[in-house]
């Protein structure tokens, strides 16, 4: 395995154009040696068993016998519990991706793109060419203001960072014996909280008319309060390392907690800054079907304060899409898998369903000649192999069940195991098994029983 890791990680990143973890890329591994067990054993085994038969016994018809169908029924129960828990495996991935591309995560998303209208100006220059710049821009940003709140495609907006980049920044509380520790930080406008649907859980959030950029003032997330063993947030202040003031950063609020990373973990403390920054990114809400002409609006309003500068911008819902991109990418990876196991596995009992019915010939045209129909036959042929795959389901359901309870223990927020999910694996099992042999099975039953017997 580590061998094939070693070997298959470039070659998979490139084609799969995400970059797989370690535990990642020995699932694939897995898989692949898997799928090659699965195509030995259907392909190759049975031909080495049947070289194996002297001429002598074959000529005599023995090569259909019991004995030589018992290694070759194995195999296939094998193969049936590798392709039973692969299924099992696609579900589950299938769900757990589901879930967190569809779980409400505590904010607003819908419509919300993000925009950098302004670039942070370079220090060159005279004093004097320095101001003026900076009084262009200044004039060119209330400007932006004003048209942006024109525009009729456009619900609301608001400055900030997006809510999945926080940056880290070293905090501590006043008084606590703890040191200080890496944070992750938003820098906020008053109405950050409005346009992201944030709600308030104690105390108030930013407000333009009380507030003031950059002063010592801070919202938290419920996970900080709880971090720091905060009892009143009105009795409690926070340090910074970054601005060294002894009194501290007053805590004006608490927010409900929200998602803003990956699911695998649940949220983190969080602490909010009000920065009324030129160039932070604009967070501009659309209206419902006014997206087109809203993006639209927004390009000419870039551009006339950017002259020759490219536009763009990115909706904050493909980036919550994008943190989970490697499960995705896991989840049709799997499922490719899954239908070449199903393949092969189905390969290898439509060959045992011919030996099976070329060695029970004589007793199919005794049966008929007795009067038995076509379906009775069939279920006669049939019952064995669906025996085989209740085998292999005892045998794969707890299998996978440990390896993908397992797999889940990565992630905060996770599907639970059902049982129908191994049922539904059990039935797909068995529908491809019947709908395998019933050819064949339906083939042999329909033959003259006069043209059997006289073959024996």
């Amino acid at each position: 395995v580590t061998i094939s890791y070693v070997a298959i990680l470039p070659y998979f990143d490139s084609i799969a154009k995400v970059s797989l973890s370690k535990s990642v890329l020995e699932i694939i591994v897995l898989n692949v040696t898997i799928i090659t067990a699965l195509f030995v054993l259907a392909m190759f085994y049975p031909s080495i068993l049947i070289l194996k038969i002297p001429i002598i016994d074959s000529l005599k018809g023995k090569i259909y016998s019991g004995s030589y169908l018992i290694n070759q029924k194995s195999i296939v129960t094998i193969q049936y519990a590798l392709t039973i828990a692969s299924i099992i495996a696609s579900l589950v991935i299938f769900r757990q991706v589901s879930l967190m591309l569809h779980k409400d995560l505590g904010f607003d998303s819908k419509n919300v793109i993000m925009v950098k209208m302004f670039r942070r100006l370079p220090y060159t220059g005279s004093l004097d060419e320095s101001k003026k710049r900076t009084a262009e821009q200044n004039k060119n940003y209330q400007y932006v203001i004003n048209e942006l709140s024109t525009i009729s495609a456009i619900a609301s907006f608001t400055q900030g960072v997006s809510p999945l980049d926080p940056y880290i920044m070293p905090w501590k509380l006043k008084g606590s014996y703890k040191d200080y520790l890496s944070q992750n930080v938003l820098t906020v406008n008053p109405d950050y909280m409005k346009l992201l649907g944030l709600k308030i859980s104690e105390g108030r959030f930013f407000d333009a008319q009380k507030d003031k950029s950059r002063a010592n003032k801070i919202v938290i997330n419920e996970e900080a309060k709880k971090f720091w063993k905060i009892e009143d947030i009105k009795e409690c202040r926070i340090l910074n390392t970054y601005w060294d003031d002894s009194t501290g950063f007053e805590i004006i609020g608490v927010v409900k907690d929200f998602n803003y990373q990956h699911l695998s973990v649940k949220p983190q403390p969080l602490f909010m800054v009000y920065f009324e920054d030129v160039e932070n990114y604009f967070l501009i809400k659309l209206k419902d079907g006014s997206a087109q002409s809203g993006l639209q609006s927004v390009s000419k309003l870039f551009k006339e304060v950017n002259p020759g500068e490219d536009f763009s911008y990115s909706f904050l819902s493909d980036e919550i899409s994008a943190l989970y991109q490697k499960e995705k990418r896991l989840s049709q990876i799997y499922f490719v898998f899954t239908i070449i196991a199903l393949l092969i596995t189905a390969i290898g009992i439509f060959v045992i369903a011919i030996y099976d019915a070329q060695r029970r010939n004589k007793e199919i045209g005794i049966r008929k000649v007795y009067g038995a129909r076509i379906g009775e036959i069939i279920f006669m042929l049939n019952k064995d192999f669906v025996k085989l795959v209740l085998i292999a389901l005892v045998i794969a359901c707890p299998v996978a069940w440990y390896a993908m309870h397992k797999w889940l223990e990565d992630f905060a927020y996770k599907v639970e195991l059902s049982w129908w999910i191994f049922a539904l694996a059990g039935v797909l099992a068995i529908g491809i098994a019947i709908l395998t042999t019933s050819w064949q099975s339906r083939r042999a039953s329909s033959r003259n029983p006069v043209e059997s017997l006289k073959h024996e």
